[in-house]
Order: structure tokens, then sequence, then C-alpha cells
């Protein structure tokens, strides 16, 4: 129960100040920024955590030095107005940085390059997974009705995860174990997980002026296709913890745990939420 209690003020709490953070428009949402540039700091430590214990990887200043610099470049990118192609050229320079340390990361006592692959897959998994996914919420800031759709993607992402909770407590303890990955979710969770959103695209379609003006169709499918990311996010997020043993990624948010267990969502359902509204609403 105190479990509960915990999530809960996280939601009420949460959810408010992140809706917060994206109302604060000035310097191009630079609050927003700075925290996604947080949030890609603290999501790199927890998971070189989790990947070293079974993986060799390179070094974390390494590794989180080019993570942070994809949303930093983002940002820059949104702020001046420049080409998005700045990003992907940050993107691929940090996959190339990486294959290129492996010329002076190998193992010296044994002039060994045996890890060198794992060592460039782990690095790579981890920028790609912290620091690039992230990115695309920074991208969202380019959008003239930034604050609108930003606001309208995290209650999508966040009211699948509760909406989800909260079916799972209380109809789904005769249908668990669907994913072995997490066998503690249930099928009326999965069925909340993805309804609840359907349910805030309508009642967003019907109340914001900015979606009022949108077909509804469109908006059903980003609200679907965003909901159903968000649980693969979390069962993905589940499957790298358990290839390391681990429980929680770490123990910053209370009652969730780790800030990689509260955001995995995001990550995976940014991409998909971008690409959709900028191919439905022409932006």
């Amino acid at each position: 129960m105190n479990t509960v209690f915990q999530r809960l003020f996280v939601f009420f709490l949460g959810i408010p100040l992140v809706i917060l953070i994206t109302a604060a428009t000035f310097c191009n949402h630079l609050i927003l920024h700075l925290t996604i540039i947080a949030v890609a700091i603290i999501s790199t430590l927890e998971l070189h955590k989790i990947v070293k214990t079974r993986n060799h990887i390179q070094p974390l200043p390494f590794v989180l030095l080019l993570t942070t610099l994809i949303p930093f470049i983002t940002y820059i990118t949104v702020l001046f107005d420049l080409s998005t192609h700045w990003i992907s050229l940050t993107f691929v320079a940090s996959f190339l940085l990486v294959m290129a340390k492996e010329i002076f990361g190998y193992d010296k006592e044994t002039a060994s390059f045996e890890k060198s692959i794992q060592r460039i897959s782990s690095s790579f998994f981890i920028i790609f997974y912290c620091g690039y996914l992230i990115s695309f919420v920074s991208r969202m800031t380019s959008w003239e009705e930034a604050s609108v759709l930003i606001s309208f993607f995290l209650l999508l992402v966040f009211g699948s995860d509760s909406i989800a909770w909260l079916f799972g407590m209380l109809l789904g303890k005769n249908n668990k174990n669907i994913f072995k990955a997490s066998p503690n979710k249930s099928i009326a969770g999965y069925i909340g997980g993805v309804a609840g959103p359907l349910l805030i695209g309508l009642v967003g379609w019907k109340t914001v002026p900015y979606l009022s003006g949108q077909s509804l169709l469109p908006i059903l499918i980003i609200s679907f296709v965003t909901a159903l990311t968000s649980i693969i996010g979390d069962l993905v997020e589940s499957v790298i913890k358990r290839s390391s043993n681990f429980k929680d990624s770490g123990h910053v948010i209370p009652g969730r745990g780790g800030l990689l267990d509260s955001i995995d969502s995001i990550l995976f359902s940014a991409p998909s939420f971008f690409l959709l509204t900028e191919l439905f609403f022409g932006l």
C-alpha cells in the first residue's frame, strides 16, 4: 500500500510539474531542454551501471559526453533555427567516435581486440537509447504550438502508464504473466494502457482548440501508436534490467525506482509521436 501512495504522490505532483516546465517558453523552452539534458545524464549513469555488469563497455565519461552532446546540439539547432542535419551529423559522429576509440581502447596487456565489438555495441546502445531517442522531445519545441503538443504527448504517455497500472491493479489479478519480461503486468493493464490514450486523444480533440482544428482519425492514430510504443518501451527496459539481474534502474523516484524506470515509455514513444505529428499535421 505504501507503494500505491508513493505512485499517486508522484503522479499528482510530477505531471503538473512537467506540464509547467513545458509551458515555460522563454529562450525556446530553455528549462525543458535543460531538464532533457539532465535526464540524459542521469539515465546514462543508470544504464551504464546496468550494462557493465554483464558486458564490456567504454569508459563512462566518454559515453556520457557523447550521449549528452546529442540533446545539447538539438537545442542549439532549435534555438537558432538550424538544419536538423546537425542532429544527424552529431549522431553519426558519435558512432564514428565510439568505433574510432577502439584504436586506443584495446587491452594493452594482451594487445587483444577480442571485446571491441562488445564495447562498441554497448556504448553506442547507451548513446542511442539515452541521448538520441530523447532528442525527439527536444525537436518538438520547434513547433509553433509546441507547449500544447508536448503536453498532449506527455499526457498520452503518462496516461497510458497510469491507467494501465490502475486497470492491472483492479482487474488484472487473474490474467497476468503474458510477457515473461514483465510477469506482473496483465491483459487488463495492457487494454487500459491503450484505451486510456485513445480517450485522452478524443477529449483533447473535443476541448483543445489546436487539436480541434485537426481531423479526429490522425489524432486517434497518433494516440494509439504512442500508447503502443509506450508499452513496448516499458517491456524493453524490463528485458534490459533482467539481462543484468536488476530489479530497478536506480532509486531516484519514490515508488518507481530509477529515472529510466519512469522515462522508458517516453524514450520509445517520442520518435513515433514526433514523426506522425509532423506527417499528419503538416508541421
